[in-house]
């Protein structure tokens, strides 16, 4: 289960870094 949520937090992360790049 704590795999999971690291995949989960860093798929996320992951998601806020390229929405960041994108509008910076």
């Amino acid at each position: 289960m704590l795999r999971k949520v690291q995949d989960l937090i860093l798929c996320l992360l992951l998601l806020c870094n390229i929405s960041a790049g994108r509008s910076g």
